[in-house]
């Protein structure tokens, strides 16, 4: 009985040891930049900076990022007469993240445009690596916003990988403003855009892998009760108490054949209906996104230069229609 006594304790002991060695590493970490991250906080300063100077009510695109690589909001403003802000940031931060931030964007008389990624309709809610790495390095308020039992969830998430790392540059104090020029230059739209775009060719390599790229398999059946539609019904009952006009659109992506599937056709339906039963108003069909596989950059989301004019103008198109 003794033995089992001492047993248990010393399970129970370097339990605790464990846990408090892990929260120990993990705070030491907190604050600390990495790649990744900076890359997205370049987004975030810059868009927050946009829509923090503009008084007039505007117009705030929320996405991933195919509003970031497909929309152009300077030639919107300029055709519109109406102030836009590109808020495509980084699909890995997940709906619940790009919802949450871009409430901060948004004041009373604004409309918000939702142009979200196919995927965040089905997310589960789990944080992803992205999500972590930047929350970790520069949203702690975020993180203490969740409840505990979310909170907990997130922090035991966080990979070993990306603690290693946030030790190794606090040992180190690299100066990120010097280690990382490329985020530097990067991403200075004056409207939240990606003019960087308009400066670089694309490679071979990016052309080829675009030719590897297949189907969606994610674009089949009804979606419904998933995490990601919960946030989103969550952020347009929000955005209708304060008085701002929500309206969505569809990512630009690839066409395939495939996507004439029946299942297909169920997947886009579920969403259509889900958008009437909030009174939100769709510009556009699936289909008015979806473009040769020449249009693209270096991803399915991505359009190069001759495809971001093109689902620019025609979002504006739809826009002016509405």
């Amino acid at each position: 009985m003794n033995y089992s006594y001492k047993y248990l304790f010393s399970a129970c002991l370097t339990f605790l040891l464990c846990c408090f060695f892990y929260i120990f590493t993990f705070n030491f970490q907190v604050g600390i930049p990495t790649y990744l991250s900076v890359g997205i906080e370049r987004l975030y300063a810059n868009k927050t900076n946009y829509a923090e100077h503009y008084g007039q009510p505007k117009l705030a695109i929320i996405s991933g990022y195919n509003a970031f690589y497909g929309i152009r909001c300077q030639s919107f403003q300029t055709e519109i007469g109406l102030g836009c802000l590109n808020g495509g940031t980084h699909m890995g931060l997940g709906i619940d993240y790009l919802l949450y931030r871009g409430k901060k964007w948004l004041r009373p008389g604004d409309i918000v445009l939702l142009s979200l990624e196919y995927s965040h309709y089905i997310s589960d809610g789990i944080p992803s690596d992205t999500l972590i790495d930047y929350v970790v390095a520069f949203d702690r308020q975020y993180l203490d916003s969740l409840n505990w039992m979310s909170k907990v969830k997130f922090v035991m998430s966080v990979p070993i990988g990306r603690i290693i790392e946030g030790i190794k540059n606090r040992l180190a104090h690299i100066d990120f403003h010097q280690s990382y020029q490329y985020e530097q230059s990067f991403f200075e739209g004056l409207n939240g855009d990606n003019d960087h775009l308009y400066e670089v060719e694309q490679t071979p390599q990016m052309k080829a892998f675009i030719t590897q790229i297949t189907a969606s398999k994610d674009l089949q059946g009804w979606v419904s009760q998933t995490s990601g539609l919960k946030s989103i019904d969550t952020f347009v009952k929000w955005c209708h108490q304060k008085n701002i006009l929500v309206l969505a659109t569809w990512p630009n992506t690839i066409w395939f054949d495939a996507y004439n599937d029946p299942k297909t056709e169920q997947f886009f339906t579920s969403i259509i209906q889900f958008y009437q039963a909030l009174n939100v108003p769709i510009l556009g069909q699936p289909q008015d996104f979806m473009y040769d596989q020449s249009l693209f950059y270096d991803n399915n989301y991505h359009l190069n230069r001759q495809g971001i004019e093109i689902r620019t103008q025609k979002t504006i198109d739809f826009f002016k229609e509405f």
